[in-house]
């Protein structure tokens, strides 16, 4: 496939859009409703039918060659194979979908797909919406990555985009992914997986692509033996909440009773954890076996008081950072939550 098959129409109104500054042909056929084109009579509509049709050519053989080059020896993909998938292509009513085309002809070609899930492939995309495509794409990243729920400290899962718990045209949609068989239940197929990734570009199937973002690793572990407090319990609440808004998660505030009881804790949590001492600093120091796995392991403590400092518990703690809660809860777990991001930050580095 060479340079030559994006060819220019020799015709006045082609000419017009190519003359106005390289307006895209696309520009032509938004320009007119349905009504003033039909009153224009049959050659205008003959004019915006050629439009189109070699918008969507080129718009197939751009994603077709796009990266690395279609191999002119691609033995695994004929050319009465390629010209189905223009024929497919052309039919189609979405013409937005004509990139989507061109990239599964180019991973055909390029043996990215199993040999028997070529023409699977093709059917399945002619038959999509554009909608039903993004779809599949969110579903597979959020099957990959760790995406932020609207609320909560869980993840999004594929279901959360496939659409079979929406409303009728959600439901529609689902259905017919599954009767492509792309989806089952609310998992993609392995025929689902081959579609996405060879329609859609690597830098198209990240979170940020899709306007999602991801948990940073790990979960921010809170201990406080003084959760009968009022006070502490506000803290914890709004300490949440705002290291959910810088995509911290927060498990539930503990106080484990023995090194054994908190080994779970330390298995999943960041290096930086927070200790909360309200009214009654005795009763951390009489736990302080808790943190001698965490100690070993490098992990740093901030510690924030909310009664006042205790000189005790931060000389046995060796707290690198000490709070001394005399403000509103907001600020307090802002700067807790700044200090969280500094020591995860100094970590990557």
């Amino acid at each position: 496939m060479s340079a030559g098959v994006f060819v220019a129409s020799k015709s006045p109104t082609w000419d017009l859009v190519k003359s106005a500054g390289g307006m895209a042909a696309d520009a032509l056929l938004g320009s007119f409703p349905a009504a003033s084109l039909l009153k224009r009579g049959a050659g205008a509509v003959a004019e915006c039918y050629k439009a189109q049709t070699e918008r969507r050519y080129e718009e197939f053989v751009r994603a077709a060659l796009e990266g690395d080059v279609f191999p002119e020896n691609a033995e695994d993909m004929s050319a009465e194979e390629l010209m189905g998938m223009l024929r497919l292509c052309m039919a189609d009513i979405e013409q937005k979908k004509a990139p989507l085309y061109g990239r599964l002809a180019k991973a055909i070609a390029q043996n990215k797909v199993p040999a028997n899930f070529g023409p699977p492939l093709m059917v399945a995309l002619s038959t999509l919406t554009l909608q039903q495509a993004e779809r599949l794409r969110r579903a597979w990243v959020a099957k990959q990555h760790t995406l932020l729920p609207a609320q909560g400290s869980g993840n999004k899962s594929p279901a959360d985009f496939l659409g079979n718990k929406g409303g009728v045209l959600d439901r529609r949609d689902h259905a017919a992914l599954v009767s492509q068989s792309l989806v089952e239940g609310e998992q993609l197929t392995s025929l689902g997986n081959h579609l996405v990734e060879a329609c859609f570009l690597r830098e198209e199937l990240t979170p940020e692509a899709i306007g999602e973002r991801v948990w940073l690793p790990g979960v921010l572990v809170t201990i406080s033996y003084d959760l009968d407090q009022p006070d502490v319990l506000r803290f914890v609440e709004v300490l949440a909440n705002v290291a959910r808004s810088q995509a911290i998660k927060c498990g539930p505030a503990g106080a484990p009773q023995d090194a054994d009881r908190a080994r779970p804790l330390w298995m999943i949590a960041q290096r930086p954890f927070v200790v909360i001492v309200g009214q009654h600093a005795s009763r951390l120091l009489d736990h302080m076996t808790v943190f001698e796995r965490p100690f070993a392991r490098g992990f740093q403590p901030i510690v924030v008081f909310l009664n006042g400092c205790d000189a005790a518990v931060s000389e046995s703690l060796r707290a690198a950072v000490v709070i001394d809660a005399k403000e509103e809860s907001q600020p307090v777990a802002e700067l807790v939550v700044r200090h969280v991001l500094n020591v995860l930050s100094n970590a990557k580095s």
